[in-house]
């Protein structure tokens, strides 16, 4: 097997490896995960900051420029919170998640009405499927921390799987590549079937 190819192999292996230890952390540790993301998050907003405060103090007109301030104010205000309160984030991911939630069942109750004003018989499968996603909503609402948790470990789960996945394609695909390139080496005829 040729070096490009030895190194292409280790490179998705190593990459998979990398997704693996992301989702075994995600799935094990979900709470440290979130309170990290936060606070790199918050440095970030704090870094950004900086850029619009100081065009705001290097401009002559500054009425002009007062949104600049505004603007780098309010991501170092931002940052600083995602710092010193890392758990707002998740807080504010599961309310987010929560209030679209129950919107999107007050719409879906408001269809099932229609529904069944309009003499459609199976109109209370849509009621029903509005009042779950209702209680479903006001659950993420009151219980965020569960809620969070929760998607966070079915996050590295589905991480983790598609790591395995992909550990074993590459090992598959190495093993074919190896034998067709035996193959060669030994001299032997390659047969090309065309279906």
């Amino acid at each position: 097997m040729n070096d490009i190819l030895k190194q292409m192999f280790r490179m998705e292996m190593l990459v998979s490896i990398i997704y693996l230890l992301i989702g075994l952390t995600l799935f094990f540790l979900p709470g440290s995960v979130l309170v990290t993301i936060s606070i790199v998050i918050g440095i970030i907003a704090l870094i950004v900051s900086i850029f619009p405060i100081v065009n705001y103090f290097k401009m002559e007109n500054k009425l002009l420029g007062f949104g600049s301030l505004i603007t780098g104010v309010t991501f170092a205000i931002a940052g600083l919170i995602m710092i010193i309160y890392p758990s707002l984030l998740e807080t504010v991911i599961a309310i987010m998640i929560g209030v679209i939630m129950i919107i999107n069942s007050i719409n879906k109750i408001e269809y099932a009405i229609t529904l069944r004003d309009n003499k459609v018989k199976e109109w209370y499968v849509s009621m029903i499927f509005a009042i779950i996603t209702l209680i479903l909503g006001i659950f993420f609402v009151v219980n965020t921390w569960t809620v969070v948790k929760i998607v966070t470990k079915i996050l590295g789960l589905i991480i983790i799987i598609y790591a395995i996945l992909d550990i074993v394609e590459t090992i598959f695909v190495k093993r074919k590549v190896k034998k067709v390139f035996t193959i060669v080496e030994e001299g032997k005829e390659i047969k090309v079937i065309d279906e």
